[in-house]
């Protein structure tokens, strides 16, 4: 997961919440060597990325996509290829493209049963798109409604982090200080549990956000 906070016009906010790597098991199926070569594909694009190599990632999700497309029964994997194709259009500022892929996957995401990690991984991440493009409401629907997910599923701490990291942003922005102060709060309460290097990025946007709102 890609914890990066970025500046624009003074207000922090996060970029690109999470990328899933895909581990596909072949167990002698027909497909096993088209699944393995799309998930190394794909896994690929993944160390590509967090390189900073854009153009390189973009690439390896495409071709993993395109081979996943040719096997019966892969639409999961589709989909997280999608969004991760989706992340690169975020840290690139495609947020058009980002919008259009993370929906895409989302519509995915929810026909499949028991993908609802993978759903609210991919809410969040449309959440982002919303914030940096200063559509404050919806950013915040779409973190709260991750946000709900994530708490019904265990280990999901860093998540919850997240999404109320991006909430307090969110009412600040919108004048809304107790909700702002609220959410920043939370967050910062569930810091205390997980690791500092972990969750570096999101405190300081809940502190940020907290010091603003004092000096109004």
């Amino acid at each position: 997961m890609s914890n990066d906070i970025k500046k624009r016009n003074g207000r922090p906010f996060k970029l690109d919440s999470s990328v899933m790597i895909i581990a596909v098991a072949t167990d002698g199926e027909e497909n096993g060597i088209e699944l393995d070569k799309a998930a190394d594909t794909m896994n690929q694009g993944i160390v590509y990325r967090k390189a900073g190599r854009f153009h390189e990632a973009e690439n390896a999700y495409q071709d993993a996509l395109k081979i996943y497309r040719t096997i019966p029964d892969t639409e999961l994997d589709q989909a997280r290829c999608t969004m991760n194709l989706g992340n690169v259009y975020l840290q690139t500022g495609r947020v058009d493209e980002a919008k259009s892929v993370y929906k895409d996957a989302f519509k995915v995401f929810r026909s499949i049963p028991d993908a609802e990690l993978d759903q609210a991984r991919c809410t969040m991440n449309l959440g982002n798109v919303y914030l940096e493009t200063d559509r404050f409401q919806e950013a915040e629907n779409a973190f709260r409604y991750a946000l709900k997910i994530f708490c019904s599923l265990p280990d999901t701490e860093l998540e919850q982090v997240a999404c109320l990291a991006n909430m307090s942003s969110c009412h600040k922005e919108k004048g809304q200080i107790s909700q702002a102060r609220f959410c920043a709060q939370m967050s910062l309460a569930l810091c205390k549990s997980l690791p500092l290097e972990a969750t570096m990025e999101f405190s300081s946007v809940c502190h940020w956000v907290l010091e603003s709102i004092a000096e109004t």
